[in-house]
C-alpha cells in the first residue's frame, strides 16, 4: 500500500519543519522570516513576488529563499470549482544548523551557495527534478531523516553544475534595509496594486515627498517605484490573459490602467512581445 502524504509537524526537538499543505489561499501574505525555505508548488498558479523580482508562478515551480527575503505567492483566476485549489511541499530550516560545519572546509561551497540563497533562486532541469523527488520522500519520513535529506539537497544544489536561476537582485539580509517604512509601502502597494495608485498617494502615506518617496524605495528596493508597480501589474494581466476570455482592453482596466496605449508599452517593455502575441503562444489555463 502507498503511503500517503502527511505533513511532518515541527517541535521542540525537531530542527526542520517539513509541510504538505493544501490550501484554497495562501494563508501568508507578504512577509519574511529569519529561516530558510524551499517552496514547491505542486499545484496553483498565480503571481508571486520575491525580494524585488515579480513574475508568475505556475505548478512544478521550486524556489529556495534566503532568511529575511520578503515574498509572498498570490492564487490566480483559476475558474475552478476545486476547493483545494493549491497544494505546496514547504521545507524551513534555521542558519544556525549550519554553524558547526564552518569548522570543515569541505562545507566551503556550501557556504557560497548560501549566500547566493539569499537573493532567492528558481531551480530548473534536472535539478529541480532531482529535488522534487527528495521533498516527496521528505513528508513521509522521520525527522532525522529529514535532516539528512536537507543536506542532500544542498549538496546537489551547491554542486557546480547545478541548474537555477537567480531571483531577486537584492538580498534582503540587512535589517536596516527592510525596515518597517519599506514594510509598510509593500504590503500597501500588495494589497492596492490594481488600483488607481501613484507616487504621491504613497509618498502622502509614509510621509514623504514625491522625490523623496523615488529615492528612498530605490535604495530600497533596487528598483523604482513604477518599474515594481508596473511589473504587479503586469504579471497580473498576464494571468487573466492566461484564465479568462477577456479582451485586453478590459484587462489592461481591469489591472489599474486607464490608458491602453501606455499598458501595451509597458507590458512589451516587460515582456518582449504584445499582449495580443502573449495570449497567442501560451495556451488557455481555462
Amino acid at each position: 500500500m502507498r503511503a500517503k502524504l502527511k505533513p511532518a509537524v515541527k517541535s521542540p526537538d525537531q530542527s526542520i519543519l517539513v509541510k504538505n499543505d493544501k490550501l484554497q489561499s495562501f494563508y501568508a501574505p507578504h512577509h519574511y522570516h529569519p529561516d530558510y525555505e524551499i517552496i514547491y508548488i505542486k499545484k496553483s498558479y498565480g503571481l508571486r513576488v520575491i525580494g524585488n523580482y515579480i513574475d508568475n508562478y505556475k505548478a512544478g515551480e521550486v524556489v529556495v529563499l534566503g532568511p529575511e527575503l520578503p515574498h509572498y505567492h498570490e492564487l490566480g483566476n483559476m475558474n475552478s470549482n476545486d476547493e483545494t485549489p493549491i497544494e505546496t511541499i514547504a521545507v524551513l530550516f534555521p542558519p544556525s544548523i549550519f554553524e558547526i560545519n564552518n569548522q570543515f572546509p569541505e562545507f566551503a561551497n556550501l557556504h557560497d551557495f548560501l549566500e547566493q540563497i539569499k537573493y532567492g533562486i528558481e531551480l530548473t532541469g534536472s535539478t529541480r527534478n532531482d529535488i522534487i523527488n527528495i521533498l516527496e520522500s521528505m513528508t513521509v519520513k522521520p525527522a532525522l531523516n529529514n535532516f539528512f535529506s536537507l543536506f542532500k539537497i544542498l549538496e546537489i544544489l551547491s554542486s557546480t553544475d547545478s541548474n537555477y536561476n537567480t531571483l531577486s537582485t537584492v538580498k534582503y539580509d540587512n535589517k536596516k534595509l527592510y525596515n518597517d517604512k519599506t514594510k509598510h509601502i509593500l504590503d500597501y502597494l500588495a494589497d492596492n496594486y490594481l488600483n488607481s495608485i501613484g507616487i504621491a498617494e504613497v509618498a502622502e502615506l509614509i510621509g514623504l515627498s514625491h522625490s523623496g518617496l523615488c529615492n528612498f524605495f530605490k535604495a530600497q528596493t533596487g528598483v523604482t517605484f513604477s518599474n515594481y508597480l508596473n511589473k504587479l501589474r503586469i504579471s497580473k494581466a498576464c494571468e487573466l490573459l492566461l484564465t479568462t476570455r477577456k479582451n485586453v482592453a478590459e484587462i489592461a482596466f481591469e489591472v489599474g490602467y486607464e490608458n491602453l496605449a501606455y499598458f501595451n508599452r509597458r507590458f512589451k517593455e516587460i515582456k518582449n512581445c504584445t499582449p495580443k502575441v502573449f495570449r497567442k503562444n501560451l495556451n488557455y489555463l481555462v
